[in-house]
């Protein structure tokens, strides 16, 4: 009867065990935004699933990737606890940071580099940016750090009037700089080259590939201080123990062999970091500046 009865107390302790363990077990979830998210999801599954494999101590049983269009519906994920993480450039990471008070942590070394600056490029007969008021230029597309976060920025803090020229067509006055975007950064080198355009905002590195064959033609009229490639940032509630895990998993994700094929298929990532001080720093400082684009992109 003893043995009957401690059989019958073991077998409830399983059952519990297993119904506890299914209600408790959660999928971790990564995000990106995207206005094409067949490609971000084959590109981020291989990293998450990484992750997850590796987690069910946490009771992580699957890893899934969660695109959305912009960022209100990234912000939107956030808080709703549909996205646990978030790897995207400065611009967006600072909108959905601005909307959910995440938590920005680890920077992405995207093609194999850890940060890289914004440049103005023109023709050679266009040495100064005051030579830009009434002109139209090109910015890569909304969500670009480099291609239009950062260089719009400094030409609204230096005073001048930008506006976009879908919403203002017509002629430009004297005084107005208009752009338009070229939704590439390839396409904003060689409006540039080809006087479709006064003047392009391009990422440097992408400048030096662009013009190994023309050196001698162009400008560089601004040069923007150092900014991380990407930023991984991660919801504010996500459970302190399981951040802890994730963050570690991807420091020393590029350290096997396993995790180096996944990150340089991730489009030849080399590893992700800690945020150094002063890239935290740098990303805290463009808070305020943020408030700005809030109505365009959260309202």
């Amino acid at each position: 009867m003893l043995i009957k009865k401690r059989v019958i107390r073991i077998i409830f302790s399983l059952i519990y065990f297993f119904i506890s363990s299914a209600l408790f077990a959660t999928n971790l979830t990564v995000g990106s935004i995207s206005i094409n998210p067949t490609k971000e999801i084959k590109r981020m599954t291989p990293l998450i699933k990484y992750l997850a494999q590796r987690l069910h101590e946490e009771n992580i049983t699957d890893g899934k990737v969660i695109i959305a269009k912009d960022a209100k519906i990234m912000a939107q994920f956030m808080n709703e606890g549909k996205a646990d993480i978030l790897i995207e450039s400065v611009f967006p990471t600072l909108l959905v940071n601005f909307a959910t008070d995440s938590k920005m942590l680890l920077r992405r070394w995207k093609d194999g580099i850890p940060q890289y600056s914004s440049v103005i490029i023109s023709k050679k007969d266009v040495t100064d940016l005051e030579q830009l008021k009434g002109s139209k230029i090109t910015f890569d597309h909304p969500y670009s750090t480099t291609g239009f976060f950062i260089p719009k920025t400094m030409f609204l803090e230096k005073g001048y009037k930008i506006v976009s020229y879908k919403n203002n067509p017509g002629n430009v006055s004297a005084d107005l700089i208009k752009y338009i975007f070229s939704n590439s950064d390839e396409n904003t080198f060689f409006w540039v080259l080809r006087g479709l355009v006064k003047a392009g905002a391009i990422d440097y590195p992408s400048y030096l590939r662009y013009s190994n064959n023309n050196p001698d033609t162009l400008n560089i009229l601004y040069k923007s201080h150092l900014i991380p490639r990407h930023v991984v940032s991660f919801r504010k509630d996500l459970p302190q123990p399981l951040l802890d895990k994730i963050v570690n998993l991807l420091i020393h994700m590029h350290q096997n062999k396993e995790g180096l094929e996944i990150l340089k298929a991730y489009q030849n990532t080399a590893k992700f970091d800690l945020l150094p001080d002063d890239c935290l720093q740098l990303m805290n400082s463009y808070k305020s500046t943020i408030k700005m684009y809030y109505r365009e992109y959260l309202k």
